[in-house]
């Protein structure tokens, strides 16, 4: 994946969509350090827990969809860092308990739209509270 990112990166590549499966990524410095991406859409990755957005002024629309989730990850924390951020989409199915959207100020619209395993929040108040 590295060599693909790198493809991009020197491409200037304005809108990126990734789909891919593995446990630990470590992209986040080259890929969102580039200059040009104003556009990610991050499909089924798992192994999320932060991203922090911070670093590229450019990127404005950010789309995490249909990540798979381990049931046993009840206290695991999403942390998204998106002080440029004007469009975010959460979709699909999360097993996670709690998310961080963290210096958001430029948000001009956020879509929620995704499915929790039924009792894993003993009520929608404190779900609402944790995300």
């Amino acid at each position: 994946m590295d060599s693909w990112v790198q493809f991009t990166v020197g491409r200037d590549v304005e809108d990126l969509t990734l789909d891919f499966s593995i446990a630990e990524v470590k992209y986040e410095y080259e890929l969102l350090g580039t200059p040009v991406l104003e556009s990610l859409k991050l499909l089924s990755c798992v192994g999320i827990h932060r991203l922090n957005l911070s670093l590229n002024s450019h990127l404005k629309d950010l789309v995490i969809s249909g990540a798979v989730i381990s049931y046993e990850e009840d206290d695991t924390v999403l942390e998204i860092l998106g002080p440029h951020l004007k469009i975010q989409e959460i979709l699909g199915f999360w097993c996670k308990k709690k998310w961080k959207l963290m210096n958001m100020s430029s948000l001009i619209r956020a879509t929620l739209d995704f499915q929790v395993k039924e009792g894993t929040h003993e009520n929608w108040n404190d779900f609402l509270k944790k995300c």
